[in-house]
């Protein structure tokens, strides 16, 4: 470990690697002393990022740090990943991680391990980071010697991910979202919540065999290639046999 990456005590039931990285994109844990206003800053620009999540956009760090610490940093079956462009350096030499492009989280256990939270900042999305930092997570996650332990959907396909079902309601989107990221089903006469949206999620996911049996030669030609789409929120998982 070189003297600029940043030590991780995580709280994740599996161990990770302090970094993940090829010659585009450098993964490492999200450290929020060293990150969250870094991250906070160039996002809060941009809230349509948040659209079709259930938690943001964020009125200030305070808020973000909250969200950091109760869904990835006590949860041990969740983890957050900052992602950095290596192509553009950070402004400070002496944190050479290149400038914070977004995050991406692994989550879900122990049935299975889902790729999720995957928000790219405007600015850097047309630069195939987010195929590359989803690649580095896959590759990872199925590995040998295996452990049980995005963008969009279209990018989940690319990837090889296939189609597994369709979760209905399976979220409840907080009434500041915007009326067209909802199942558009409406609402239940008399819902206590009155405003809040529901949310359908397509389930897809990337088996070890699939991984074995081309999928692999798959995800390396688009993290060379890159293919940024946006499209409806996609949950993929990768299930153990």
């Amino acid at each position: 470990m070189s003297p600029t990456e940043p030590q991780h005590d995580s709280n994740f039931c599996f161990a990770v690697p302090s970094v993940l990285e090829n010659d585009r994109v450098r993964v490492t844990p999200f450290i929020p002393p060293i990150h969250l206003s870094t991250y906070f800053a160039a996002s809060e620009r941009h809230p349509e990022v948040y659209k079709y999540l259930p938690w943001g956009p964020f009125s200030s760090q305070e808020d973000l740090g909250h969200l950091v610490d109760k869904k990835f940093s006590k949860d041990p079956g969740y983890i957050l990943f900052a992602v950095f462009d290596k192509a553009d350096p950070a402004p400070d030499e002496s944190k050479s991680l290149g400038v914070i492009a977004g995050v991406i989280a692994y989550g879900g256990l122990p049935v299975l391990v889902e790729i999720g939270a995957v928000i790219v900042l405007p600015q850097v999305q047309r630069k195939d980071l987010a195929s590359n930092a989803v690649g580095l997570l896959l590759g990872y996650a199925l590995k040998l010697p295996t452990h049980p332990c995005f963008r969009g959907l279209r990018l989940a396909q690319r990837l090889g991910f296939q189609m597994e079902e369709i979760l209905r309601w399976d979220r409840v989107l907080p009434a500041w979202k915007e009326t067209d990221v909802g199942n558009g089903k409406g609402e239940r006469e008399g819902d206590p919540r009155a405003g809040w949206l529901g949310r359908d999620t397509v389930m897809l996911s990337l088996c070890w065999d699939d991984w074995e049996n081309g999928g692999r030669d798959k995800v390396a030609l688009l993290m060379q290639r890159g293919n940024n789409s946006p499209g409806v929120y996609a949950k993929p998982g990768i299930r153990r046999a």
